[in-house]
């Protein structure tokens, strides 16, 4: 038995089954693996070449996951740099309203979900800024 008829057969963790498309995580793939194990013939074990591809998978899959965190930490990194050359500049942003208001930038907030630019004693969302002039 294998973790793809495993995966097939949903028989590793019933009460959470994963809507087509989804992707495994590293907790579902261990849960998978264990299973394999615990219902495996005893009189045909796990193929030593499958066990280690199946390692290679994981391993493969947290290398995956730590490049998806870097790279989102780059990003975030990315767009306080660009919050932060802002600063001093006059820039037009959206309202909200569908109007455009025009001020100066004279701050920056950081630690929020995204930066937040001060602009004439309003805290402004970075993805609102449409010009800088």
């Amino acid at each position: 038995m294998n973790i793809a008829s495993i995966a097939d057969t949903g028989s590793a963790n019933p009460g959470s089954a994963t809507a087509p498309g989804d992707q495994l995580d590293r907790q579902d793939f261990l849960q998978l693996l264990v299973m394999q194990l615990k219902n495996q013939d005893p009189l045909n074990p796990i193929d030593d070449r499958e066990f280690i591809s199946q390692m290679a998978q994981l391993s493969s899959l947290e290398a995956t996951n730590q490049l998806s965190s870097q790279m989102g930490q780059m990003a975030a990194g990315q767009q306080q740099l660009g919050a932060l050359a802002l600063v001093g500049r006059d820039v037009e942003y959206s309202d909200g309203s569908g109007g455009t208001v025009r001020g100066k930038v004279s701050g920056l907030r950081l630690g929020a979900s995204e930066p937040m630019l001060k602009i004439d004693d309003r805290e402004v969302p970075l993805e609102l800024i449409q010009t800088v002039l």
